[in-house]
């Protein structure tokens, strides 16, 4: 068993990984969470990858996400055949370490409850979640009519991401982002101004959003909510969105 770490995957590496989470999908009927994008790192040199390896092939792969916040999130998938061996444990905690040897001690292990590996190694042991974000996507053919004094302003950012900002008789009202992925349209940082509140704003800004992304982006339309955040949640529910996913952070205490 050799264990390797590295701060960029190669394109045979990467190719693997990605098979490597196909069988983890076909296995626990759930596609497995990871992260690939090392570019996103804060420091592009901290090796973010650590893989186990049996006669050259890779077996298990952990990854780790450090935004220069304080804080780490690590993501581990493991091949069924070579579960309970240790692996996820191991490379978890070599990659732990190298977290905090950086002052990193805000480190999470991110989970899917419905992933059979979580639920035995996380939930069984009821380690404790310090909180959820869910994945909701749109109904397909959902839509509701908007209103329209509700002006839409959207700005192209450097990154292609759209900065959407809504207005009524020219005041500010509300604003989110949208990450744009070939068919898909992903919306995040939804908020409304704190004075519009509790007016139903914010399900009139909502749904001239979405309006806006079917008719001249794409019906496929996914939206990233905090958890805690259960009047959003529910608002979400209400126009048309169901919960597509849901990704737990869980505390490690190395």
């Amino acid at each position: 068993m050799i264990i390797k770490t590295c701060s960029k995957l190669t394109k045979d590496e990467y190719k693997e990984i990605l098979a490597l989470s196909s069988k983890c999908e076909n296995f626990d009927n759930i596609a497995p969470i990871m992260f690939t994008e090392d570019e996103l790192n804060y420091d592009s040199s901290f090796e973010c990858y650590y893989m186990a390896l049996n006669e050259g092939n890779i077996i298990s792969f952990v990854s780790v996400f450090v935004p220069g916040d304080g804080t780490g999130e690590i993501y581990a998938i493991t091949d069924p055949a070579f579960r309970n061996k240790g692996l996820f444990k191991k490379l978890v905690k070599i990659a732990g370490e190298k977290l905090e040897s950086m002052g990193i001690s805000e480190i999470y292990l991110l989970c899917t409850p419905s992933c059979a590996v979580s639920k035995k190694i996380v939930y069984a042991k009821k380690m404790k979640i310090e909180y959820s974000e869910y994945l909701l996507e749109l109904t397909k053919g959902y839509k509701e009519e908007a209103d329209s004094e509700l002006k839409i302003c959207v700005k192209e950012k450097a990154d292609k991401s759209l900065y959407f900002e809504t207005k009524l008789h020219d005041k500010h009202i509300g604003e989110c982002m949208v990450e744009l992925n070939g068919e898909t349209a992903c919306i995040y940082d939804f908020n409304l101004d704190p004075s519009c509140r509790g007016r139903g704003l914010g399900s009139k800004t909502l749904i001239s959003i979405v309006n806006y992304l079917i008719d001249n982006i794409t019906d496929e339309v996914l939206l990233q909510v905090h958890g805690d955040n259960k009047v959003a949640v529910n608002m979400y529910l209400h126009h048309g969105f169901t919960i597509k996913s849901q990704l737990d952070y869980v505390r490690l205490y190395l």
